[in-house]
């Protein structure tokens, strides 16, 4: 999992660098503050790949409608089909958008969007 949640970030840094950049620096800040006499918390960060300090995983091809009110609006959503499996079909209602969502595929959207 660790290749698809590097990938993602990748594009983060493309699409808004001063964002990734600020991701970075904040996974930096928490790793300091929360790894001082944590063991556990310290061989988390060891393996996270990513300029995101949290992530909202989709199983089984359906969620529900997302949105989140408190989100600033110069954020990004950015969704990643990981896995083997064939071909889908990612709705946005809100949008009034339909992608065909092959494995493999990274979606960036900005949250002025939703």
């Amino acid at each position: 999992m660790a290749i698809p949640n590097a990938m993602i970030s990748g594009v983060l840094s493309i699409i808004h660098p001063p964002l990734y950049k600020a991701g970075i620096q904040g996974i930096e800040k928490l790793k300091m503050e929360t790894t001082l006499n944590n063991s556990i918390m310290e061989r988390a960060f060891a393996v996270w790949p990513m300029a995101f300090t949290n992530i909202f995983l989709i199983s089984n091809r359906a969620c529900p409608l997302h949105h989140d009110p408190h989100s600033s609006g110069n954020r990004y959503d950015i969704t990643a089909n990981v896995g083997d499996h064939g071909s889908y079909i990612m709705s946005i209602p809100t949008l009034g958008v339909e992608l065909v969502y092959n494995a493999g595929m990274v979606v960036a959207f900005s949250r002025h969007l939703l």
